[in-house]
């Protein structure tokens, strides 16, 4: 699975030139988000469409697509219109979230892989840049896009749960990174479930 994992992000990475409503995917991107090329080339951010499928199907099998989400057990497009952003661990993916567009068939604002299908556990993302300081701590935010952002921005190592009520697995995760550098910055966003959460 970490295998196929690995050859559909890079399929999907390719593909952010795909243009929805007379932008390309890496152009809302960047709009949406304080993300430059470089940024979006090391997260290895893509977008899955049926032209990013159609490739996905020549390179990879049904169930190969199953045990990775993007396939439901009917062998239908989990995730279609989305812009994913894969957990990357020890270089590789091991996990990832698609981002609601308006080419999205669900109304969901963020989908993981199917759960009936996917044999992919779901860590905490993690996110540093190249220049992040250790002595300034772990940040702990909300979502991927946020970890990316702080990391980037603040020079500092980000970590996210991708929700802010994380699971005790997740919990334990987030208190050992924590230890790991000394210190923690809980940063979830300001409004009233992120500062009661928090």
């Amino acid at each position: 699975a970490r295998y196929a994992l690995d050859e559909a992000i890079d399929i999907l990475h390719e593909n952010l030139d795909t243009v929805i409503d007379g932008q390309t995917a890496r152009h809302i991107i960047k709009e949406r988000r304080p993300f430059g090329d470089e940024t979006i080339d090391r997260a290895r951010i893509g977008y899955l469409d049926d032209q990013a499928h159609t490739e996905l199907l020549e390179r990879l099998s049904n169930e190969a697509l199953q045990d990775i989400g993007f396939h439901r057990d009917n062998n239908s497009l989990h995730a279609r219109g989305r812009i994913i952003y894969p957990y990357i661990g020890r270089g590789k993916p091991r996990y990832w979230v698609g981002r609601k567009t308006q080419e999205s068939d669900l109304e969901a604002k963020y989908l993981k892989p199917n759960s009936d299908t996917t044999v992919l556990e779901q860590p905490i993302y993690e996110y540093a840049a190249d220049r992040s300081r250790a002595d300034e701590g772990v940040w702990i935010v909300e979502g991927i896009q946020d970890a990316i952002a702080t990391a980037e921005h603040g020079g500092v190592k980000a970590i996210s749960a991708v929700a802010t009520n994380p699971s005790p697995k997740q919990m334990n995760q987030l208190v050992s990174r924590g230890q790991d550098v000394g210190s923690a910055v809980v940063c979830f966003d300001s409004d009233e479930g992120g500062q009661s959460d928090s």
